[in-house]
């Protein structure tokens, strides 16, 4: 081939690959964004995934001022942001299972993950009911499902701007027809009942807990859901009846600022194992396990070591059912810097039942094992100081030790304003006690 001729072949494979490669645009890249504590990973867009969080933390900020006692843990500080909701859709095994978004537990603590449609403020009502749902579970409100899932659906109506976070303001345009009537309805659930946690919630800046307590307790004996409220609210049946026809418009408003919260966010390119780790866990909280194994095994050839790995690979083994495995596991995790809580109640729990088939199980036998459990139920407290199955297993060690001091008396005392762990810590109390 002559020099020119050569020059043309050149120039023609250039003029493809410049076109391919517009016509076939890189896969869009995972991003990590950081702000007190919480971490979002996205593919999305920068500024949309910027605004998500920022969105993520009025919501925070909300729930945690409506249900500050409730709270095993404040909404989850893992979140996942996807570009679009066929990128989301690859977590489900079952295409029919498929959802806008998902939550699940993990350890005593939540996942997120929400597809970005439509809009930012419509991606973000999605994120504020699942969000909501989960952690409403994990409270263990005593409310019944349908009521609970009211509770959540209520927080959809979270918004901010630049000086505050609120709540309570509704769409003018939902079809609400036959509400109030279904408040009262002695049949339970049925369609629109749930409205009735809007006045629970939001009639008053505070209090919520308790009229949710005083619903609950009401209910067995009450016609309907709107009759067991009225004595909480101090209302008339016609204000309520009324007040759940419409939509809500009665905002609760808390100190929030947006700016701040947009200009503190860090961004960094997220690490291809960390964002397989995050599809692992968003794949088995789908029920895809293939699809999660895949991702798990993806990130053990990255970082084999990493203490989040071997947590991951720790819950693996617990579903399959090797809990001796699981254990290993998480006591590698925990000498590689563990920061979950899961992995050192596991070992403390462990450490209990070899001092009780040892022999020294019993009240206030003490020994290695027991010196043990108690340092690495401290731990795990340090690390989450609301997660109620911590206590239990504190407590549980502390009916086992030789002394019990008033410090970690104190601690365990703690335990008696988390819902989840109020009656196992009372028990306890009463053997350390007696």
């Amino acid at each position: 081939m002559t020099p020119s001729g050569c020059f043309r072949a050149s120039l023609l494979a250039a003029t493809i690959l410049i076109f391919a490669a517009a016509n076939c645009p890189a896969k869009h890249p995972w991003q990590k964004y950081e702000y007190h504590g919480c971490v979002l990973l996205s593919d999305a867009p920068e500024k949309d995934a910027k605004e998500m969080l920022v969105g993520y933390s009025a919501f925070r900020v909300v729930y945690a001022s409506i249900l500050p006692r409730s709270q095993t843990r404040t909404p989850p500080p893992c979140l996942t942001v996807f570009r679009d909701e066929s990128e989301l859709g690859h977590c489900w095994a079952n295409s029919r299972e498929y959802r806008i978004a998902l939550g699940f537990d993990l350890d005593g603590s939540n996942r997120v993950a929400v597809a970005l449609i439509n809009d930012v403020p419509t991606s973000l009502r999605h994120l504020y009911s699942e969000a909501a749902s989960d952690a409403i579970a994990q409270a263990h409100l005593p409310l019944p499902g349908w009521l609970a899932f009211g509770a959540a659906d209520v927080f959809e109506s979270v918004e901010y701007d630049a000086k505050s976070a609120k709540i309570g303001h509704e769409a003018s345009n939902l079809y609400l027809q036959g509400a109030g009537s279904d408040v009262f309805h002695p049949d339970r659930p049925v369609s629109l009942a749930w409205r009735v946690m809007f006045p629970i919630l939001l009639s008053a800046p505070t209090g919520a807990e308790d009229r949710i307590r005083a619903l609950s307790a009401g209910l067995p004996g009450a016609k309907s859901a709107g009759d067991a409220a009225l004595p909480i609210l101090h209302w008339d049946r016609a204000k309520l009846y009324a007040a759940v026809s419409y939509p809500w418009d009665q905002t609760i408003a808390f100190p929030f600022d947006a700016n701040a919260v947009r200009s503190g966010i860090t961004v960094s390119p997220a690490s291809e194992f960390e964002v397989a780790l995050r599809l692992a866990e968003l794949k088995l909280g789908a029920g895809n396990k293939t699809g999660a194994d895949a991702d798990l095994k993806r990130a053990q050839a990255l970082a084999p070591h990493d203490p989040a790995l071997l947590e991951a690979l720790a819950r693996q083994q617990l579903d399959a059912g090797n809990n001796e495995r699981a254990l290993a596991l998480y006591r590698q995790a925990i000498a590689a810097g563990s920061t979950d809580p899961r992995a050192f109640l596991t070992s403390a729990s462990q450490h209990l039942d070899a001092a009780g088939s040892d022999g020294r199980g019993s009240i206030a036998e003490g020994g290695a094992a027991v010196d043990a459990a108690l340092s690495e139920c401290r731990r795990a407290l340090d690390l989450e100081s609301n997660f109620g199955p911590a206590y239990i297993v504190f407590g549980r060690a502390l009916t086992q030790a030789k002394t019990v001091s008033e410090s970690d008396l104190a601690t365990l005392n703690a335990g008696l304003d988390i819902p989840n762990a109020e009656n196992a810590v009372r028990y306890y109390r009463a053997l350390i006690y007696g």
